[in-house]
């Protein structure tokens, strides 16, 4: 974990101690909204400006699955150093801690997926205002699919699960899926280096 990591990963805890009595959705949204600039500063994008990773002999999928390993040990060391004190605080069941850790993982490759997305189709944008409002934008689309489907079950009364568990679940379930699709509409992102515009 790099510095910046380790302020963020603060950040989140010291915000959970202050909201400990409303509950796990705020401290989750929170951790997740800095979660979105974290991924953003990953070293693997970094690679994308070097020559190396083009001329490796692999096919681009394979290529661009073995540069996200390191991203996705990182998004898993980060979700448990987090959640475990998180768990403390809130006084959260073990059940309830390991499917925050599996969401906050999920969210980690979704927001992955999404910056691959970005650097595919949409790294040739100089203005950078316009690429903020881009990034974003991709962004909240990619989260929004989850959010409603738990929405709609949890105000629909579908409980097969506790309520907590269940969005949990929702949101983990289909940021996967979304993020494992996306990663593979650009598998041919490292084929050439001219794909990349920076």
């Amino acid at each position: 974990l790099d510095r910046t990591s380790l302020i963020f990963l603060i950040v989140n805890i010291v915000f959970a101690l202050f909201m400990r009595s409303s509950g796990i959705y705020p401290v989750f949204a929170f951790a997740t909204y800095m979660q979105l600039f974290s991924v953003a500063t990953g070293r693997w994008i970094r690679e994308l400006l070097l020559p190396y990773i083009y001329i490796v002999p692999e096919t681009a999928f394979i290529k661009l699955l073995h540069c996200l390993r390191e991203s996705l040990l990182r998004l898993a060391i980060e979700a448990f150093i987090l959640f475990i004190p998180i768990a403390f605080l809130l006084k959260l069941s073990f059940v309830e801690t390991v499917i925050c850790v599996f969401a906050r993982i999920s969210f980690g490759l979704l927001f992955t997926g999404g910056n691959i997305f970005v650097e595919r189709f949409f790294s040739g944008v100089v203005i950078k205002t316009v690429a903020v409002i881009i990034y974003f934008f991709v962004m909240i689309l990619l989260i929004a699919p989850g959010v409603i489907l738990a929405f709609i079950l949890t105000i629909f009364g579908v409980d097969v699960l506790p309520e907590t568990i269940q969005v949990f679940i929702t949101l983990t379930i289909c940021n996967l899926t979304l993020s494992l699709f996306i990663i593979y509409l650009c598998r041919n992102m490292l084929e050439y280096a001219q794909l990349n515009h920076r």
